[in-house]
């Protein structure tokens, strides 16, 4: 036993270490280097029938789109979620296409369409509709979207 121990103490580590720890900082500085300079994308998901959360991920989205920290936003409304945008006032309403006009996608849950009693012709005319919010969602996430829910 004391034969297979040996070996190691005649073996000068440093440089393999020292190659070693050059490679791990030249990787993890590229990896920042990509990070900070990859924008995100980003998918509110918006569940709530709050009047007041609806217009503050509007507003949120509208922000981070019209400063460009985003390449990509998309609001769900899933669910009750789809409540405000169905009921909207029309300073909501400005606020929605003031968003689409900025690039941000909205969309909408079918299948809280459905739940709500809300028809086609409640929405805005530019809203997408899919069959579940939560699968639209999920979807944009395997693409690389981060999430924000209210």
């Amino acid at each position: 036993m004391k034969k297979s121990f040996d070996y190691i103490k005649k073996v000068n580590f440093i440089p393999i270490v020292l190659v070693i720890s050059i490679f791990a900082i030249t990787l993890s500085g590229y990896s920042v280097y990509l990070y900070s300079h990859k924008k995100a994308s980003l998918v509110i998901f918006m569940q709530s029938n709050d009047t007041k959360d609806a217009r503050s991920a509007v507003a949120r989205a509208i922000v981070l789109k019209k400063n460009n920290a985003v390449n990509h936003i998309e609001v769900v409304f899933g669910g009750d979620g789809t409540i405000p945008l169905a009921h909207a006032d029309q300073e909501f309403k400005t606020r929605l296409e003031d968003a689409h006009t900025a690039g941000v996608v909205i969309s909408a849950c079918g299948a809280g369409m459905v739940k709500n009693n809300i028809n086609i012709d409640d929405l805005p005319t530019f809203a997408s509709i899919f069959p579940y919010g939560i699968i639209r969602t999920l979807d944009l996430v395997s693409e690389g979207y981060t999430v924000m829910q209210y």
